[in-house]
């Protein structure tokens, strides 16, 4: 009787246990990649995405190809953020926000507590060739006064 009474016992325990920790690991691996449901970074649902898929479709959404100026004349120059090789980049940011989920907070959608959605603003990482923007910027008339300007004072 003792033998069925602590069998009993242990599937009671067990079993849940089991079950808990099995949709534990489920989440986490089918989470260990992507972002979780409930994350918008710059107003983008990051759910399901990867730190790189998520980090071209924010860059895709940034774009700014070209970069115009009109002065007081009203004459209108351009020039292509390709010419000073201009790049942005989340991933760091994205990657750190990725790892810093938790599966605990997954549970929340199940469990019928308040789900809440984190909205995160972050700002990409850029880099440019100076000495290509700065050779443009010298070349332009409108800057020329203050190029001088600059130079010498």
């Amino acid at each position: 009787m003792k033998k069925a009474i602590w069998i009993t016992l242990g599937v009671l325990i067990l079993v849940p246990a089991l079950l808990l920790g099995g949709f534990y690991l489920t989440i986490r691996y089918h989470y260990q990649d992507t972002f979780m449901p409930g994350v918008f970074i710059n107003g983008f649902y990051a759910a399901d995405y990867t730190p790189e898929e998520l980090n071209e479709e924010l860059k895709k959404d940034t774009q700014c190809p070209d970069f115009t100026v009109k002065d007081k004349d009203g004459n209108v120059y351009t020039f292509s953020l390709a010419e000073i090789q201009y790049d942005q980049d989340y991933y760091a940011q994205i990657k750190k926000i990725q790892s810093s989920q938790s599966v605990f907070d997954f549970v929340k959608w199940f469990t019928g507590e308040e789900i809440t959605f984190d909205e995160i603003e972050i700002m990409p990482e850029t880099s440019y060739d100076s000495t290509v923007l700065h050779t443009y910027l010298d070349s332009v008339k409108y800057l020329e006064y203050f190029a001088v300007c600059s130079r010498y004072g």
